[in-house]
């Protein structure tokens, strides 16, 4: 069965968009439609995961969000701090330094300098914070199964994105398209191009 051609609101603040129904329970998985949405936006998308609605608790203590230097990184977080202020919710700021793989195919540890590099990013990231309770998290590995694997103790995740073709809209990098196929929380995935509007100038996450 074909799948109907979804409108993208134009003034929206945020669009919110279950699972596809054959995802995986208690996971994000996207289905056309909501690629669909995803992919025009020009607000936030929040994507809640298969089964959110059978849970008993849906109280926002922990953010997570992934930092990895780039301007759709800045957007989100942005937005993630305004969020943990507006719920008294505790920031967790995670960077991960991509594993190294040889010829044989064995992973190797990361490379030294990105791990300073992202150790610099992670301190630049927490300026400003006066006001919200913050931790960071610098791993080594893969970082969707890192992000995923602690999106079992947060109740939202955020991530950046890329601006979409002509700068409208969402382009996913890889990273962040494995994670919108496979997270356990409720993930909210910010348009780079938002800009200013992350910073509170026309969004509102309180309302």
């Amino acid at each position: 069965a074909g799948y109907e051609p979804v409108p993208v609101p134009e003034h929206a603040d945020l669009i919110v968009t279950g699972s596809a129904a054959e995802g995986a329970p208690g996971r994000v998985t996207l289905d056309p439609p909501g690629k669909t949405l995803l992919e025009g936006a020009r607000c936030p998308v929040a994507v809640a995961p298969r089964g959110l609605a059978g849970r008993g608790d849906h109280g926002l203590r922990r953010i997570d969000i992934g930092i990895d230097g780039g301007r759709g990184a800045a957007t989100a977080r942005a937005l993630a701090v305004r969020l943990a202020l507006a719920h008294s919710a505790r920031l967790r700021l995670v960077a991960v330094a991509e594993l190294r793989f040889g010829i044989d195919g064995k992973a190797r540890k990361a490379d030294p300098r990105e791990l300073d590099r992202l150790a610099r990013r992670l301190e630049h990231a927490t300026d400003g914070l006066a006001g919200v309770r913050v931790d960071t998290d610098l791993r080594e590995g893969l970082a969707d199964q890192i992000l995923v694997g602690l999106a079992r103790e947060t109740d939202l995740l955020v991530l950046g994105s890329r601006a979409g073709y002509g700068d409208a809209g969402v382009a996913l990098g890889d990273v962040a398209a494995r994670i919108l196929s496979a997270a356990p929380c409720p993930t909210l995935v910010v348009p780079a191009t938002m800009g200013a509007a992350a910073d509170g100038k026309g969004w509102s996450p309180a309302d």
